[in-house]
């Protein structure tokens, strides 16, 4: 298993800290509506990788994410960050705050869904290929936001000149 040299390798798992704060206090009063409503049979039959390059929350696209939107979406998004570090480093103690938060959100959800096909073995526990595929995306996505506001930059100073 990997071992994390130091609390820069977390910068992808965390919304700003009030944000985790206030999204923790929406799930905890509306807890109720997350009951059974993940799908429990995958749609797909390979189920693709997808990446959310703002949020950085990793998530096949068969596990019904599609429908979700808002504040509840937000919720999921912790869930998320936290699998993601568990893909990517196993199930070590998490180094802070935040991640300690979307670890009970993570386990909370999955009390009230515990056949969701997003809590397989297989996408919640490390797995050396699923954890460079995950380095690679995030890698490219960085490059692409990074170019993006580049050429915003470079037609900026050429509409000023």
């Amino acid at each position: 298993m990997k071992e994390i040299q130091n609390k820069n390798e977390y910068e992808g798992y965390n919304f700003e800290f009030v944000a985790t704060l206030l999204i923790v206090l929406w799930f905890l009063l509306n807890q109720r509506l997350f009951k059974n409503i993940l799908p429990i049979v995958p749609t797909k039959e390979k189920p693709k990788l997808e990446y959310d390059a703002w949020s950085g929350v990793f998530y096949w696209d068969d596990e019904g994410v599609d429908v979700f939107y808002g504040k509840k979406l937000n919720v999921l998004k912790c869930l998320f960050l936290y699998r993601t570090f568990l893909l990517e480093n196993g199930n070590q103690r998490p180094l802070n705050v935040r991640l300690k938060i979307y670890k009970w959100i993570f386990y909370q959800i999955k009390i009230r869904n515990p056949n969701w096909i997003g809590f397989q073995e297989s996408r919640c526990s490390y797995n050396p290929q699923v954890a460079n595929r995950i380095k690679r995306i995030r890698k490219v996505a960085y490059w692409r936001i990074e170019k993006m506001f580049n050429e915003e930059d470079e037609y900026n100073e050429r509409i000023s000149e």
